[in-house]
This record gives structure tokens, C-alpha cells and sequence, in this order.
């Protein structure tokens, strides 16, 4: 009789932990918001997990080698393949097949050493290359921009599908080609290399 009452709560724990799968850990000099938890220095990252960071800046180092930075006053959603970046900046800095989300833009890193910071400022996502080619997709998958090194975009997605601007040139899908556009990289101030 004992067994079985000692098995119940085994297996239960199991099944819980094959729910909520370990995909990282997420560290800070300080406290942030881990699941609408307070927490202090450091907090394990579950698939969907939320991280909102306040006065410090937060790192979150992925099982899939994935390395980004949320900076202060930041909100995200951490998943294993992906961050939905809801509020604030966040710097990617290794995970060729991950991305950063923002709006209906999707960031992602073109080759192996590319590195790149994504800010949402209302219904503006800057995107800037601090070293290596990154690639911006919009909600479909058509890719909207390449940035350069040392460049950066500014994009206002549109609620029309297929639609975006990028440094105020309008750019429209059509039949998945983007069409009747000349986009020249809008020259700004070189972004600067952050902490």
C-alpha cells in the first residue's frame, strides 16, 4: 500500500517535467521578473518563459548555443528557437538559426559570427548590425531587409500583410516578390558596440 501512494507522486513529477522542458538560464547583476516572479542574480528559462529586466541588463545563454542580451527596462518571451521581443532592445550575439521577434518582423543572423541589436519603440523596430550580415523577414517569411556591418534600419510594420517600411520607403509583397522599390541602406550613426 505505501509503494503505491510513494509512485503517485513520482510518476505526477514526471509528467510535470516533460511539460516544462529546461531550454536555458537567464542571469543578471540584480533582480528582475522571471514568470512574474521577483527573482535575484539568476532564474531557469522554460519554453515560452517571460523575462521583463528593470534597472539592469539581463543574459540569457540557450541549450542551442543561442546568446542574447535583454537590456534594462526590457520585456521578452523566451522560446528554444526564437525571443518575442515585446518591449526594449535586445542584443543576439550567437544562434545562426535563432531569431528575435518584434512586431511582425522576424531578425535573424546570416552567418556564423553576425551579431545584431533589435529596440521596439512603439510601432518602430531598429535593427542594427554590430558585426556579421543580418537578414529581416516579415510574418510570412519574405524577407524585407539585409543589413549590413555597422548599419542599421529603422522598420514600422504595417497591418496590411506582405507590407512594411523601411526608412520610409514603402515596400509591398506581390505574389511573394517584393516589388516596385529602390532601397538604398539609410546612412546613420555606426550603432554602438554597448556594454
Amino acid at each position: 500500500m505505501k509503494i503505491k501512494i510513494v509512485l503517485v507522486p513520482v510518476m505526477g513529477m514526471s509528467l510535470l517535467a516533460a511539460e516544462l522542458p529546461y531550454i536555458g538560464v537567464v542571469n543578471a547583476e540584480g533582480s528582475f521578473w522571471a514568470d512574474s516572479a521577483g527573482v535575484s542574480n539568476h532564474a531557469t528559462l522554460f519554453n515560452g518563459s517571460t523575462i521583463q529586466t528593470e534597472a539592469v541588463p539581463a543574459s540569457v545563454q540557450l541549450k542551442g548555443g543561442a546568446r542574447l542580451v535583454l537590456d534594462a527596462q526590457s520585456s521578452a518571451r523566451i522560446y528554444a528557437d526564437h525571443t518575442l521581443l515585446e518591449k526594449g532592445r535586445a542584443q543576439l550575439d550567437a544562434g545562426e538559426t535563432y531569431d528575435i521577434e518584434a512586431r511582425s518582423l522576424r531578425v535573424f543572423l546570416a552567418a556564423p559570427g553576425s551579431r545584431v541589436i533589435v529596440t521596439v519603440r512603439g510601432a518602430m523596430i531598429d535593427v542594427g548590425a554590430l558585426s556579421g550580415q543580418i537578414r529581416v523577414t516579415n510574418g510570412g517569411g519574405v524577407l524585407v531587409a539585409m543589413v549590413d556591418p555597422g548599419k542599421q534600419f529603422e522598420l514600422r510594420p504595417q497591418a496590411a500583410p506582405g507590407a512594411a517600411v523601411i526608412a520610409g520607403v514603402a515596400v509591398t509583397v506581390v505574389a511573394g516578390v517584393v516589388a516596385g522599390i529602390v532601397v538604398a541602406q539609410q546612412q546613420k550613426s555606426p550603432i554602438s558596440q554597448g556594454r
